[in-house]
């Protein structure tokens, strides 16, 4: 369960900046929150607002690289660039400063959990991973670049694990991966569990698709799942056909590539096809089979998400969606929401982080405050990110939305009249 994620000095964002998931004290909306543990109460889901290049995307993008960091570092040989570092440009005296990210959860032990890295281009400065067992900070590793080796604190399980590690390399992952140690491999998996997308993103959404397809093939009744998902959208499919290709039906030029057959098998190893119904004088005679490419682009991103979100209702964990209304109609956008909200679709709790430009879904009857967070770029350049809560007199009863048009929570673009594009004064 995901609490807070925050960041600095990567691509727009300079110095320190959080979301936090986190709940006030507010009681409207209860539903849309939960409650892990006796002292702490979590939302289901927040959405980011802002003007374009403000840094939504760069939120997500950290988040992106922390995660793609962990999951892949062990991949790094010696010497390797670290890709992730991606440092602020616009101010001379941070080009030379580390990339750091911290993250706050609650893992699959149902134990809070900080982490937190720093890294340059060329190695690792900084890992920390504590625990709160009994809500009491236990140091469970600490690892600085000065060190050769990483410093096990009480919090480790296994104190003759082997503790050195390449200078490029994350400790939690070499110990998951390399080292085979059960308690960094349980936290490996909650990382593991996280999914990223943008939607806005045509290479995104097509791996999405045969991501999901690969799973509704395999599970029947998440099949079952996704065809009513997409009936009660008012799509008029009435249910959804995947079919894994046998690779006999790809035909090749004889020169091509084996690696080339082997990635374009990979990206179309599935057949989708929704099922239709034809009518004649007002009844249903027959089913009509479409290829999912020949649907709106809208009922194909809505196969991809609905398909991921089941299937994370399924196992818990946490989305992120850059775009999320891309193709969507704000109600079917309000409807995906609600069904994080709902604890009958999301009996697991699982959480959703999105960005969005739809103003239409700032209404404090989809959200409470805590929920609503903003970016806005300073005039050097600098992404700062910050909360509705943050702004006197925001009460969860008031229009987000009137107030976001009015300029109340700033974070809209500052537009310049149509004659400075053609330099009338």
């Amino acid at each position: 369960m995901f609490i807070e994620f925050s960041v600095s000095h990567f691509k727009s964002i300079s110095v320190e900046q959080c979301i936090s998931l986190e709940a006030d004290s507010g009681t409207t909306h209860l539903d849309n929150t939960f409650q892990p543990h006796e002292k702490i109460r979590l939302l289901k889901t927040a959405v980011i607002y802002g003007p374009n290049a403000s840094g939504k995307t760069n939120v997500i993008a950290a988040f992106y690289e922390f995660r793609h960091l962990i999951l892949n570092s062990t991949d790094l040989k010696k010497d390797d660039p670290i890709d992730s570092y991606k440092p602020f440009k616009l101010d001379k005296s941070f080009r030379t400063q580390p990339t750091r990210f911290k993250i706050t959860f609650i893992a699959d032990d149902n134990i809070k959990y900080d982490y937190e890295i720093a890294f340059n281009k060329k190695q690792v400065l900084t890992e920390i991973l504590n625990y709160y067992p009994h809500f009491e900070k236990v140091n469970v590793f600490t690892r600085t670049h000065t060190q050769a080796l990483v410093k096990l604190g009480a919090g480790f399980i296994d104190q003759s694990v082997k503790r050195k590690v390449l200078a490029n390399r994350l400790f939690l992952s070499e110990a998951a991966n390399n080292i085979g140690n059960e308690q960094m491999g349980k936290l490996y998996s909650y990382f593991k569990k996280i999914e990223i997308w943008n939607v806005m993103n045509n290479l995104d959404i097509h791996r999405l698709t045969q991501t999901v397809s690969e799973r509704v093939a395999n599970e029947p009744h998440l099949s079952q799942k996704l065809s009513h998902l997409i009936k009660v959208c008012d799509t008029k499919i009435e249910s959804t056909l995947i079919r894994e290709r046998d690779e006999s039906e790809f035909q090749w030029p004889h020169d091509l590539p084996p690696h080339i057959q082997h990635d374009i098998i990979t990206q179309h190893k599935y057949s989708i096809k929704t099922i239709h119904p034809v009518y004649e004088k007002g009844q249903i005679i027959e089913l009509q089979p479409f290829e999912l490419n020949e649907e709106s682009a809208g009922t194909q991103i809505l196969y991809a998400l609905g398909g991921l979100i089941l299937k994370q209702f399924e196992t818990g964990g946490l989305i992120w969606f850059d775009e999320f209304n891309n193709s969507l109609h704000p109600k079917l956008c309000r409807f995906l929401i609600r069904l994080f909200h709902n604890p009958k679709s999301n009996p697991k709790n699982t959480q959703l982080i999105l960005a969005t430009h739809e103003t239409s879904l700032l209404d404090n009857s989809l959200f409470r405050k805590d929920q609503i967070w903003f970016t806005e770029k300073t005039v050097r350049g600098q992404t700062e990110l910050f909360s509705a809560c943050d702004f006197e007199g925001i009460q969860d009863d008031v229009s987000f939305q009137k107030w976001y048009m009015a300029g109340k929570f700033d974070a809209q673009p500052k537009l310049k009249e149509i004659e400075f594009i053609y330099g009338d004064k």
